[in-house]
């Protein structure tokens, strides 16, 4: 009688499938913000957002370039607040992209118009 309960653990253990992890794939908003920080376009780059990390690095090169170029000093300092001011939205967006890494590309929300109607669409693979 006592072997009984041992065997019924036996057989429910070997009955019982094993739960497969499937991989979380997840970008860090720390780290997208720290490279967005120290290079431009770095966040972007790092959540795998490659073309708009060369357009904002691009932008806010050029944006220093026309700082450092600029003679009259009211002028100039119009372009500081501007370099700023692009500099926490690159930041910015590098959080946010971080944080929808995770979900998938291909799903598409639309509206549709028609004379009569107007709807909402959604799109899944």
């Amino acid at each position: 009688m006592e072997i009984f309960p041992f065997l019924f653990l036996l057989m429910a253990s070997d009955t019982v499938p094993e739960r497969e992890s499937l991989p979380i794939y997840e970008k860090s908003p720390t780290r997208a913000i720290i490279f967005s920080a120290l290079f431009p376009g770095g966040g972007q780059i790092y959540t795998e957002n490659y073309l708009k990390g060369m357009i904002f690095a691009g932008a806010e090169g050029l944006l220093l370039y026309w700082t450092i170029k600029e003679k009259d000093r009211e002028r100039k300092s119009d372009l500081v607040w501007w370099s700023v001011a692009f500099h926490i939205f690159n930041i910015a967006d590098a959080y946010v992209s971080a944080h929808f890494y995770k979900f998938e590309k291909n799903k598409r929300i639309g509206i549709k118009t028609s004379p009569m109607n107007i709807g909402l669409t959604i799109n899944f693979p």
